[in-house]
């Protein structure tokens, strides 16, 4: 799945994704390949994507998150890498 991570100022990531995790107003949310399409409040918190080359984790603030058509477009007001990460 196509993922952009976009604060006001910057795109932070963008590029392909096996596995989106995040967390919404219902609770948390995993994200897969052919999700259904999807509209949700992104609560404050971790956020993980999985790609072909590791995994990338960000503390987010909230926003929205968009799955349209196999992309997944998540817009909040601050994403910042978490450091320490695994490949």
């Amino acid at each position: 799945m196509q993922v952009s991570l976009m604060t006001p100022q910057q795109t932070v990531f963008q590029g392909e994704s096996d596995d989106i995790l995040v967390h919404g107003h219902l609770g948390q949310i995993n994200l897969l390949e052919r999700h259904a399409d999807l509209i949700t409040k992104v609560i404050p918190g971790s956020l993980r994507i999985k790609t072909g080359g590791g995994t990338k984790s960000f503390e987010v603030s909230d926003g929205v998150l968009r799955v349209k058509d196999g992309r997944c477009s998540i817009l909040v007001m601050t994403a910042e890498p978490i450091t320490g990460q695994r490949p």
